[in-house]
């Protein structure tokens, strides 16, 4: 497996600017009398990737800025059991992080 080296980002690091939004739910709760599933799943959230070389990671200090491997705005990925569910975007609901699906996967 081929290994990428990664310059580390010298200049000063833009904030993302995400967009400020209201939650509100696009479906109607479903029925009282609708069965409540008691399985629950980790979600994860993709937002890149790169790999380092272990001298690099030695050198990482706090204010390393870190380069991945998307672009800004391009769409990330929402992860369950190790598989891609669906497409969304980074959006901030009452001060915290959150993702907006935009596209869900098919069967693979």
């Amino acid at each position: 497996m081929d290994t990428q080296t990664v310059s580390f980002a010298t200049g000063t690091p833009h904030a993302a600017a995400f967009p400020l939004c209201e939650f509100a739910p696009r479906h109607s709760a479903a029925p009282e009398s609708a069965p409540i599933a008691a399985e629950q799943r980790d979600l994860r959230i993709h937002l890149g990737a790169t790999r380092l070389a272990a001298v690099e990671a030695r050198r990482l200090r706090s204010g390393t800025v870190i380069p991945l491997d998307r672009l800004a705005g391009e769409p990330i990925d929402l992860i369950v059991d190790g598989r891609r569910i669906a497409r969304g975007e980074l959006l901030v609901v009452d001060g915290k992080i959150a993702a907006r699906v935009v596209e869900l996967m098919g069967s693979e």
